[in-house]
């Protein structure tokens, strides 16, 4: 049922309309016999019954509002977000160690690294790196000489020449390994190790790159011995190297205080000996060697004189004659023993009057002066 002054609706049973306040007319909505009020009487009645009952403001209904979005709790994001952001420090973290581990596996990187800290003069970092290197490919020979390098340029020079020992010991063959550590002996002055290590190198090629190193040894001409003339000695290396030989005659030990040979070395009667070293153009001395003398000239014989000691009627035509070995000179006096600073022979000598005795000596070559020879005359 409606109400018949509002048209709203009215639950059955109402007094008054809820919406308007109006009475209830409880007649059916369409009467076919009753008659209808005109508009004033309804206006009328309307009136005398606001009068009597005040009317009910119409209830006014509240538009219809839109449900509101419920606001999503800020709580549930921010959580998510603070999870993601630490599943990503996490992840970083992770990869990060899994390219450290990588790094740490790796010959190359360990390398490079090595390499990169060594030349920016950073040498404890590039140890580390390069003793990673080489823990981790024993056999490559390029690390542990970047190792030496390292250790070198770090002023571990006693250190790195061991390692150098080490080096060599397993690559005998590696160049390098030769070239760094005759620099460190080089610079320390140490000529016997550089001798000893260029020597002891195997591989013939590498022997030949530090010939320069080698020892040079002195040989001597003529060589030693006895002999029955005088001498003279030289000294001599062979090869292209230019050595300076040093030696002495008096037993002392040759250096280079002693006297540089330059000319042959005269060698007089007796025994001599002879000591000389050659050091080469890097400063490196060979063998100490020796050379023994002994010279022991032997007597001219006595001179034979002509003719024989006598007594003669007179000199006419007589001359005096000495028989002079080659190679010797003869010297001759009267009455007293000839030196050599007595009168030369050199051809017969005219016999004079009188009695006396003619001495004559023989020197041969090398000196050494015979018995003197007589002959005594008597001549009228």
């Amino acid at each position: 049922m409606r109400c018949s002054y509002c048209g709203a609706p009215v639950e059955k049973g109402r007094v008054f309309c809820l919406n308007c306040g109006e009475e209830i007319q409880w007649v059916p909505e369409y009467h076919a016999i009753g008659s209808y009020r005109s508009n004033e009487q309804v206006s009328q009645q309307r009136a005398s019954k606001e009068m009597t009952y005040p009317r009910m403001q119409p209830v006014q209904k509240e538009p219809e509002k839109k449900p509101e979005k419920r606001k999503k709790k800020k709580w549930p994001f921010v959580l998510v977000f603070f999870l993601a952001v630490i599943a990503a420090a996490v992840g970083i973290l992770l990869y990060q160690e899994y390219t450290r581990q990588q790094q740490y596996q790796s010959f190359d990187y360990q390398y490079k690294m090595a390499e990169e800290m060594w030349r920016d003069q950073d040498y404890g970092e590039a140890m580390v790196y390069i003793n990673r290197a080489v823990t981790l490919d024993t056999d490559r020979t390029d690390a542990k000489l970047l190792k030496a390098r390292i250790l070198y340029d770090s002023g571990q020079k006693e250190k790195c020449a061991e390692f150098l020992q080490a080096v060599i010991g397993e690559n005998p063959d590696s160049e390098d390994a030769y070239s760094l550590l005759i620099q460190i002996y080089e610079e320390d002055g140490d000529t016997d190790s550089i001798r000893h290590l260029v020597e002891n190198i195997s591989d013939a090629g590498i022997r030949d790159m530090f010939s320069e190193y080698l020892p040079v040894e002195v040989l001597f001409t003529p060589v030693a011995g006895d002999y029955e003339e005088l001498l003279t000695v030289e000294l001599y290396t062979e090869g292209t190297q230019k050595c300076i030989i040093y030696y002495t005659t008096d037993g002392t030990i040759p250096t280079e205080d002693s006297d540089p040979y330059k000319v042959g070395i005269p060698l007089t009667e007796g025994t001599t000996t002879i000591r000389a070293v050659a050091v080469n153009e890097r400063d490196i001395p060979g063998d100490i060697k020796s050379s023994t003398y002994e010279i022991a000239i032997p007597m001219p014989e006595v001179p034979v004189i002509s003719p024989a000691s006598g007594e003669y009627q007179s000199s006419a035509g007589l001359q005096i004659e000495i028989a002079v070995p080659d190679g010797c000179t003869a010297y001759y006096s009267f009455d007293e023993k000839p030196t050599t600073g007595s009168t030369k022979y050199t051809g017969p000598v005219a016999m004079p009057q009188g009695e006396y005795t003619f001495y004559a000596i023989i020197v041969n070559q090398n000196g050494k002066e015979s018995y003197p020879g007589s002959a005594t005359y008597i001549v009228k």
